[in-house]
C-alpha cells in the first residue's frame, strides 16, 4: 500500500486469517486505491479541506498535540481526525528530515518556518 506511512511498519494481510496478536496488519480489500482518504470514506474536496487544515493548524501551532487540537475544531468525523493525523505526521517528519530542511531553506531562499 504506497499510501501508508511507512514508519508504522505495517504488513500488508492477505485474508483474516493472517492476523496475529500484537501485530499491526491491514488488509487492502482494493488495491487499485491508492488514495488513503477514499478508504476513509472522504471525497477529494474534503480531503484538500482537510489537507488545508492540518497545514493552518501545523503553522499556528508549537507543538504537535496543540496542531491537532486546532484542526481538530474543523472536522466533521473521526475518519476525519484519523486522515488529518497522517497528514500531520507526514508534515512532522518532513520537517524534522536535516535534508527536507536544507532543501526547503534552499527553495525558500534560505527562511525555515
Amino acid at each position: 500500500m504506497k499510501w501508508f506511512p511507512s514508519y508504522f511498519n505495517v504488513t500488508v494481510l492477505l485474508n483474516l486469517e493472517e492476523v496475529t496478536p500484537g501485530k499491526l496488519g491491514i488488509i487492502n480489500i482494493d488495491a487499485e486505491n491508492d488514495k488513503i482518504y477514499e478508504a476513509f470514506a472522504i471525497s477529494d474536496e474534503r480531503a484538500k479541506e482537510i489537507g488545508r487544515a492540518a497545514f493552518d493548524a501545523y503553522k499556528k501551532c508549537k507543538s504537535f498535540d496543540k496542531a491537532v487540537m486546532q484542526m481538530e475544531k474543523q472536522l466533521k468525523h473521526v475518519n476525519e481526525l484519523v486522515y488529518g493525523m497522517f497528514i500531520l505526521c507526514e508534515i512532522r517528519n518532513t520537517r524534522q528530515d536535516p535534508i527536507s530542511m536544507l532543501l526547503g531553506g534552499m527553495i525558500k531562499g534560505g527562511s525555515r518556518e
